[in-house]
Formats: C-alpha cells, sequence, structure tokens
C-alpha cells in the first residue's frame, strides 16, 4: 500500500478548477508520504511553479483557458511523472500518447487516485527519465521580458535564436522571446512546415516567396515580408529537397 512507502514524493496539482483543486487536496492530504509543494490555476502558471520547483509529481487538468495540459508538457524543463485530471474521458487515448502515467476522470475518485500514485511511486523507485510526449507543439509560451503569452505555432513564420532565448515572429510581425531552445523547437515543431535554414534560424514553408543560390555554394531566401535570410552551406541541398517536396 502507499501508506507503507517511505520517501515522500513533491506534488504540484495544475488545474483552473478551484473546486476540483480542494478535492484533489482534501484526498492526499489523507496519505502519508505525499508533500503538496505548490499548486497553479492556469497553466501558464503551471509551467513557471513546475520549472521553478522540479516536483517528483504534477497533477494536471487537460481543458485550461490559456493552455491546456498537453500543450504545456513540452515547456517543462524538468518533466515531472505526469497524471492527467479532467472531467472528459475522450481524451484518455490522447493523455497515453503524451507519455501520461495515468489519466483520472473528474470527480477524482480516492480508490482510483491510491492506484495511480502506486503507479507513481513505482516509477518514481526506478528512477528512470520520463519519456518525451511525442507530440508537435499547438501553441508556444513566450514573453516580452514583463508578460506571459501564448503564440499558436499556426502563426508563426520565423523563429531566430537570441542569445538564451528564442525569437518567435508572427505573420502579424509581432516577436516574442521563448524559453524553448532553437534545438528543441526543431524537435516539436512539424516538420513538413518548419525547416531549419543554418545554425540560428528556422523558417515556415509559406513565409517563403523565392529562393536562388548564392556565394560559397549557401543559399539565399526571400520571405513574404521582404527580409532575406541565408540557408548555410550544409543545409542547402536538403533545404531545397525539403521545400520542393
Amino acid at each position: 500500500m502507499l501508506s507503507e512507502l517511505n520517501e515522500t514524493l513533491r506534488v504540484v496539482i495544475v488545474d483552473d478548477e478551484e473546486v476540483a483543486r480542494r478535492l484533489l487536496k482534501l484526498h492526499l492530504s489523507k496519505l502519508k508520504h505525499l508533500k503538496l509543494v505548490g499548486e497553479a490555476n492556469n497553466g501558464l502558471d503551471g509551467v513557471e511553479l513546475i520549472n521553478k520547483l522540479s516536483p517528483d509529481l504534477a497533477f494536471l487538468d487537460v481543458e485550461m483557458p490559456d493552455i491546456s495540459g498537453f500543450d504545456l508538457l513540452p515547456h517543462l524543463e524538468n518533466k515531472p511523472i505526469i497524471i492527467f485530471c479532467t472531467s472528459h474521458d475522450h481524451y484518455a487515448f490522447k493523455a497515453f500518447e503524451a507519455a501520461a502515467l495515468d489519466f483520472l476522470l473528474k470527480p477524482v475518485e480516492s480508490e482510483r487516485l491510491v492506484t495511480a500514485l502506486s503507479r507513481a511511486r513505482e516509477q518514481y523507485e526506478k528512477n528512470a527519465n520520463w519519456p518525451v510526449p511525442n507530440q508537435h507543439l499547438r501553441k508556444i509560451i513566450s514573453h516580452d521580458g514583463h508578460r506571459t503569452f501564448v503564440v499558436w505555432v499556426k502563426d508563426v513564420v520565423l523563429i531566430r535564436k537570441d542569445g538564451r532565448y528564442t525569437e518567435v515572429h508572427s505573420q502579424t510581425g509581432e516577436k516574442r522571446l521563448s524559453n524553448l531552445s532553437l534545438d528543441s523547437l526543431e524537435q516539436l515543431l512539424p516538420p513538413s512546415e518548419f525547416f531549419r535554414i543554418n545554425r540560428k534560424v528556422m523558417v515556415r514553408n509559406t513565409w517563403i516567396a523565392a529562393y536562388q543560390p548564392a556565394a560559397g555554394a549557401t543559399g539565399e531566401l526571400e520571405l513574404i515580408d521582404g527580409e532575406m535570410e541565408t540557408v548555410s552551406r550544409s543545409r542547402w541541398k536538403e533545404f531545397k529537397a525539403w521545400f520542393q517536396g
């Protein structure tokens, strides 16, 4: 039983429904060797909280106003064990696709919770790296230094490395900073739509107006907004195959 285990699991709850958070906290308070270290009532605050506290386990709501439980996963720096909580059972398959340990329907039942926590304990004691979700981003959490924003990937046309951040350009001309590295975004964005043309820039296919060879076996792109970008020599051949394909 969970109550017989010794080491304490540090837990975070991210859910925009106060009643759901209160019920889950009540259940957790009756179990030993669990410590609730934080809670957030929206996805953006949830990302910040989890990255700050590095909990062992996170209970995530699926549907939240700003960013869903699925969409916040790629933004977690140290991924905890994930248990999704939702009122809608049709999310179950997607939850497991997103590498969640378990999926609980609201209102969460005590017995079902204990089963999920026992599985979480087993996973924790294996000390295994939790798998990265195998899914593409729909939203990118970004900021301007003061405020936090959500940028829809469907609106992104170019991404540029900017020091320790990446600068996300939207088709409206807005530029936001993201903590996700360009290497991470290269893995998380659909490869049929985005291509990394050099060490610092990734571009969307629909934002390219024209391209041509340039000096030194590189390539030159003209973008929809008139800006010019260089395709590195090592990526020029691959770029042409990608764009034409």
